[in-house]
């Protein structure tokens, strides 16, 4: 199954979680970009390997975010956004790239774990970031560019 190129470009009225299912092999350039409403978490099982920085953009998903295990992948300015995501961020176990401003200027709360299965974290990746209150890092052989959590929080 797949979500098409601009499916749900700037499109209104949404409400609640949003689940993308396994079934999924593809997610289309700015598929939910500025789509809004969305008051709920974002889980990601897609069976797809990549989160593109186009997927998502614009989007104010006010809940948790959950990426899947097929996910490894998470490429430049893929969730950065203003004023969204307010719950937790579970990254999930097989996520080995995070890429420059992933993250950045997100409302995540609580800890943040880094899975051992993380090999790179880009720059300003979690740049402002200011809810986050802990980052741990389980990697053991793991790149860190600068500003990876700038202006965020207390590194483990």
């Amino acid at each position: 199954k797949r979500i098409s190129d601009r499916a749900f470009f700037n499109s209104s009225g949404f409400a609640g979680s949003l689940t993308i299912p396994e079934s999924v092999t593809y997610l289309g350039e700015d598929c939910f970009s500025f789509s809004c409403g969305f008051d709920g978490d974002l889980i990601i099982n897609a069976n797809i390997e990549e989160i593109d920085g186009k997927y998502f953009k614009g989007t104010q998903f006010k809940g948790s975010l959950v990426l899947g295990p097929h996910i490894k992948t998470i490429l430049n300015d893929a969730f950065k956004s203003f004023d969204s995501f307010r719950g937790n961020l579970n990254l999930g176990n097989n996520v080995e790239n995070i890429g420059m401003n992933s993250f950045s200027l997100t409302k995540f709360s609580g800890d943040l774990i880094i899975p051992s299965s993380v090999k790179m974290i880009d720059s300003s990746a979690f740049m402002n970031c200011n809810s986050i209150s802990v980052v741990r890092i389980l990697a053991d052989n793991i790149t860190i560019n600068s500003f990876v959590v700038g202006k965020c929080c207390v590194l483990w």
